[in-house]
């Protein structure tokens, strides 16, 4: 679309309609109106529609868009349906594997295998959480001992799903790719199916179900850990590290403490480990995948002590000249106010453009409601 906002074409030109579009809505506002307005001509050839010549096949054109997004929604439903029948006699839907399985057809089913290499990670992981390890301790180990991580493991192994970029740091394994492997009950064997849905033909993200929707096949795949195994290293973890409920324990420095690197907001963690109650902050953009921050981390505890050192710097600095203080203060909040104002404008130029994107979808509302009108 960058070619067309510069206006270095004229004509475009498509098969039908279906090829240009789905989405009656968005087809709409640019048949009706990006094209016009910039006078692009608009062709679709099967379907006889041409901006530039009057004709039946043009004013039919707002029903026809309709009928081509109730095409896709139709089959999307349609695919759905089947593809649930399937999952609740146990059968899997598709050709992607959790970590240490290899997806096989047989007889038209997708059957997990055993990927012998990976395997060899998920026992040892699964062995030191049932010995007392703790993820941490664990997702150090792996990276000291140079272990890829699944997502670098996909893309380095033949046969293996890769649905993501490169990987910047193909050894480094966090908490996260450790509680994720222990979780996972597909390694003692069970099949769990249904754990999320696309919530609409139109989006490619998939959202979580409810543990009340999934549907559970114990013994429908060779076991890499034993059900034992797996059993005692979750109950081992459960009772190492207790994190409380969320919303159950608040600290006063919520909500001012960020990244000095990125600038980040940083999260306090609060669990109780091996009796211990521990309670630290880390850099709230390291916690997302594929940061370029490093792990900050940082105990309560030693955070507070430098609080209190700073006051005591700044209380010195106020006993010892005032005015220079309160001056070299205003300052600082000169510029701060500054900033803000600049922020302030920017958060308004998004605001405005989003209000005209908005002003966009009610005219294709409003034209299409029209159309309707006159059936």
């Amino acid at each position: 679309m960058a070619e067309i906002e510069a206006g270095h074409i004229g004509v475009v030109i498509v098969k039908d309609m279906s090829r240009f579009g789905r989405d009656y809505l968005q087809v709409g506002y640019y048949t009706e109106m990006f094209f016009p307005e910039r006078g692009i001509r608009f062709i679709a050839v099967v379907n006889d529609v041409d901006s530039k010549k009057p004709s039946s096949s043009n004013d039919f054109l707002p029903f026809l868009n309709v009928m081509n997004e109730w095409y896709a929604k139709d089959t999307s439903r349609k695919i759905k349906a089947i593809f649930h029948s399937r999952m609740e006699k146990g059968e899997r839907c598709t050709g992607s594997a959790p970590y240490g399985f290899m997806a096989a057809k047989v007889n038209g089913v997708y059957q997990l295998v055993i990927d012998e290499e990976a395997a060899k990670v998920i026992r040892r992981i699964f062995s030191m959480a049932a010995e007392g390890k703790s993820t941490r301790e664990i997702a150090d180990a792996l990276t000291a001992d140079k272990v890829l991580v699944p997502s670098a493991y996909d893309q380095q192994t033949e046969g293996r799903p890769n649905y993501r970029g490169a990987v910047k740091e193909p050894f480094h394994w966090k908490t996260s790719n450790v509680l994720t492997i222990l979780n996972r009950p597909e390694y003692m064997g069970t099949l769990v199916l249904g754990k999320s849905v696309r919530p609409s033909f139109r989006s490619k993200k998939r959202v979580a179900t409810d543990k009340s929707q999934w549907m559970v096949f114990p013994e429908a795949h060779e076991a890499i850990v034993s059900p034992e195994l797996w059993e005692k290293a979750n109950r081992v973890r459960r009772h190492n590290v207790n994190y409380t409920p969320a919303g159950t324990y608040a600290n006063r420095l919520s909500g001012l403490i960020y990244c000095a690197d990125c600038g980040s907001l940083m999260y306090h963690h609060h669990s109780i480990r091996r009796g211990k109650e521990v309670s630290c902050w880390q850099c709230g953009l390291h916690l997302r995948e594929n940061s370029e921050c490093c792990s900050h981390y940082i105990q309560t505890e030693v955070l507070e002590e430098i609080i209190k050192a700073a006051l005591k710097s700044v209380a010195g600095s106020v006993l010892e000249d005032s005015g220079a203080f309160f001056q070299e203060l205003q300052e600082q909040q000169a510029a701060q106010q500054t900033r803000i104002s600049e922020e302030e404008q920017e958060e308004i130029r998004k605001l405005d453009a989003r209000i005209a994107e908005i002003d966009v979808s009610i005219k294709a509302l409003y034209w299409h409601s029209l159309f309707l009108s006159d059936l």
